[in-house]
């Protein structure tokens, strides 16, 4: 715990943000809302609120305001062109160990953001038609245009478009969840995947199922024929990713192709930068 109450700006009134206001006031922390809509954003699809969810509801105070607003779904089923059911999953119902498509506690997004800003409205404050244009961390606190003065914690709990992320991730190339594995499939039966497991340093698979024949021909050659296969394979993909990841196999000297599944597995890539390292690249038997 910090020696003196914090002042945190949260960026986002949809429900994380409302939800972390409530826990930071409970720890007597100073929290402001910043909302870009005018009003609160109340659109979207059902939230499933499980196991932990429902305990946190209840220590939260809103278990009965939850209850009242639940959707009242019992399950779900597929059906056939008939429209007969041939598939039914059972709602989840609370104890159980099963995990459903439905659960008890399902609730609008709408709904729930209502409730948690019922709760938060006099322990926060609130600030509509506002967004975060720029911030800087100074390491003590956080400069924030558009805030008053710093603050001591910033959060960007404005979606999956987050700006904060964003701005947050610009000298990185954009807005990247780094712990998040991405992948770029195109029709033409090619797929290229990213998965990074340090800052500067991660995987590559290029999979495709349109150059079988190249692949087991450049399998007889030396390890630049094999690259050359790929690359020639890849190079017209439309991910903008495509020509840093192809120059960066192109350069590693850490490479692995078995040929038993046709795989291409060198070990690292750097994210930005020198392309020095390598990718991964995976062309499967059909």
């Amino acid at each position: 715990m910090p020696d003196k109450p914090l002042t945190a700006l949260i960026v986002g009134a949809g429900i994380a943000g409302p939800a972390l206001a409530f826990w930071l006031h409970r720890l007597g922390h100073a929290c402001t809302i910043h909302e870009r809509w005018d009003t609160l954003r109340v659109g979207g699809q059902q939230i499933d609120i499980r196991r932990q969810g429902i305990d946190v509801i209840k220590h939260m105070g809103i278990f009965d305001d939850v209850r009242k607003q639940v959707v009242d779904e019992g399950g779900v089923k597929i059906v056939n062109d008939m429209g007969k059911p041939v598939i039914f999953f059972p709602r989840n119902e609370p104890g159980s160990k099963l995990q459903g498509l439905t659960s008890e506690y399902e609730i609008m997004r709408g709904d729930l953001c209502r409730i948690l800003y019922q709760k938060t409205k006099d322990s926060a404050t609130y600030r509509f038609g506002l967004s975060v244009d720029e911030f800087h961390d100074t390491g003590d606190v956080v400069k924030v245009k558009l805030s008053n003065g710093s603050e001591d914690m910033l959060v960007g709990a404005d979606g999956q478009g987050s700006r904060v992320r964003r701005a947050l991730h610009k000298d990185q190339g954009g807005d990247q969840d780094e712990s998040v594995a991405t992948g770029y499939l195109d029709p033409e039966q090619r797929l290229a995947f990213t998965r990074w497991h340090e800052p500067d340093v991660g995987q590559v698979y290029l999979m495709t199922m349109s150059h079988v024949s190249d692949i087991q021909e450049a399998l007889k050659k030396d390890v630049s024929a094999q690259k050359k296969v790929f690359a020639d394979a890849f190079k017209d993909l439309a991910w903008d990713q495509v020509p840093r990841l192809l120059d960066a196999m192109d350069t590693t000297p850490d490479n692995l192709m078995p040929t038993n599944s046709f795989k291409y597995v060198p070990r690292h890539i750097p994210r930005a930068g020198s392309c020095s390292s390598a990718t991964q690249a995976s062309a499967p038997l059909r």
